[in-house]
């Protein structure tokens, strides 16, 4: 080999690394998170819809669901492709419950949309992080004297477990519905794909999508609930195509919650619960379970549990047999 080529393929390779590198470092920067204000309110029968302006100017799309008497407020963190309009039913049986329930769409999901955020795109893990605790911090706000507690499946469970790192003080219980299990190839799947998006573009259709769980093409993997998934087909507001950055960030996400050296750990007395199906490919089955735990406990949390369901796959609240799903959750939020 030539003994110029080396140096020239070493930096083709470096030089997108230290570009995103310099971009998340000059976001940290700007504390996003640290200002935010409410707009465009609309009430409707059953509850009321918002947007919540982050300190960058990205607006958050989210629902709000009052309980009349509410005992406590649960955080739903959706998953990958979703909205939080897909937990309707789970959110009702929670406000019959007495807990006021708050969704919000994340960038690049639902009505979360922009020019700069279009359907399917994601630029930074930490912006997902930023907007979860902006929600959060506007819920606290509104009911000062409740307790908060998170909900967090699939991505949703890797953004809460990231969330933890710095704001495991703002809630009291979390949990996990379709814990994702860390990847080992996860730092590098990100540094292929930082390459990727540095020299084609940030903007393009994924060609690391089959690195998703099902690849491009299978949805089956989501339930076992055919009504489920055939519903998810149709929804005009799913991601059905996400857009190359994303897919980076969703390995990154992957990557990040496991570093157990970033957790502050505030709140030792944080109580923590896994809800999975047994037939679930992104947990890693028990052994990628007990590992996704044992990160936790290394942390220092103790008071964690789970369940896994026989006959479920990825998302159990969407099972025809939910309803015991429901129940185990409540009974951990109750007690």
């Amino acid at each position: 080999m030539d003994s110029w080529l080396l140096p020239i393929i070493i930096l083709v390779l470096i030089l997108p690394q230290i570009h995103y590198l310099k971009k998340t470092s000059d976001y940290k920067k700007m504390n996003n998170g640290s200002k935010w204000f409410a707009k465009q309110k609309q009430s409707f029968e059953d509850h009321t819809e918002m947007y919540i302006t982050n300190t960058d100017g990205h607006d958050i799309f989210v629902r709000l669901y009052e309980a009349e008497n509410s005992k406590g407020i649960v955080q739903i963190v959706h998953g990958m492709a979703e909205h939080s309009y897909n937990y309707l039913d789970f959110i009702q049986f929670l406000v019959e419950n007495d807990y006021t329930v708050i969704a919000h769409d994340h960038r690049g999901h639902g009505k979360s949309i922009s020019e700069k955020y279009p359907n399917g795109f994601m630029r930074l893990s930490e912006e997902l992080i930023d907007d979860t605790y902006v929600v959060n911090s506007f819920i606290n706000s509104e009911y000062p004297d409740l307790p908060i507690y998170m909900i967090g499946h699939s991505m949703g469970s890797m953004i809460a477990r990231m969330y933890l790192q710095n704001h495991d003080d703002t809630i009291e219980k979390l949990v996990l519905i379709g814990t994702v299990e860390h990847s080992n190839i996860a730092s590098f799947g990100k540094f292929l794909g930082n390459i990727i998006s540095f020299y084609f573009g940030e903007y393009q259709p994924a060609v690391l999508t089959p690195l998703l769980p099902g690849g491009e093409d299978d949805d089956t993997w989501i339930s076992y609930n055919m009504d489920n998934v055939i519903e998810k087909r149709n929804d005009s507001f799913r991601v059905f195509q996400f857009i190359e950055r994303a897919v980076v960030v969703i390995i990154d996400l992957n990557n990040k919650m496991h570093k157990v050296g970033e957790y502050e750990f505030k709140n030792p007395k944080l109580k923590i619960h896994s809800a999975t199906g047994k037939d679930d490919i992104v947990t890693g089955s028990k052994k990628g379970l007990e590992n996704s735990l044992d990160t936790l406990k290394k942390v220092g949390y103790k008071s964690i549990t789970y369940k896994e369901y026989d006959d479920m796959e990825h998302e159990i609240l969407n099972e025809k047999d939910k309803a015991k799903v429901y129940l185990d959750i409540l009974e951990f939020l109750d007690k």
